[in-house]
């Protein structure tokens, strides 16, 4: 890049940052820029990067076993996104089902979810929320559809040590 980006860009880069700091277990990192960025976000008014950085800060929480603090995230960023019709809404709402089916003991409602990912062609969101009703309730035969399943070696491969499973 040539020039400063504008603070809107700049802010949707370091989003993605703490989104690749979360996914790579960087914590700390991600938990540091994503304070910044809620900081910024809200003093600029940008209410969807806002509750794209609570929904971030949510999957930090939920990795660190901060169940209360994830849930009070995940509902600042449902007030945020309010009625518009978001794509990234989904994400909030695997959390917020993925939580509820944890306490439940039933990954059925994830299950539910994960056909409206399928309909709003979200397959890597389908993936994610295959993996949870996994942490939910262990399938052998699941386990084999979503290890065989994924194009994807990376993911095959934190599958099989989030779940501290052997590859079929």
């Amino acid at each position: 890049v040539d020039r400063p980006l504008n603070p809107y860009a700049l802010l949707v880069g370091q989003v993605n940052l703490a989104a690749a700091f979360n996914q790579t277990g960087n914590l700390a990192q991600a938990r540091e820029l994503l304070n910044e960025i809620l900081k910024s976000a809200k003093a600029q008014g940008h209410n969807r990067l806002q509750a794209n950085a609570l929904e971030l800060m949510s999957e930090v929480a939920l990795k660190k076993g901060e169940d209360k603090k994830a849930t009070q995230w995940l509902e600042e960023a449902v007030q945020l996104f309010g009625e518009a019709p978001v794509q990234d809404r989904l994400f909030v709402e695997i959390w917020r089902t993925f939580l509820a089916c944890r306490r439940d003991r039933n990954a059925r409602a994830l299950l539910q979810l994960k056909e409206l990912a399928l309909t709003q062609n979200h397959y890597e969101s389908a993936r994610e929320i295959d993996l949870l009703a996994l942490r939910i309730h262990f399938q052998t035969e699941h386990f084999h559809y979503l290890i065989a399943g994924t194009p994807y070696p990376s993911f095959r491969s934190r599958v099989i040590a989030e779940l501290a499973c052997d590859p079929p």
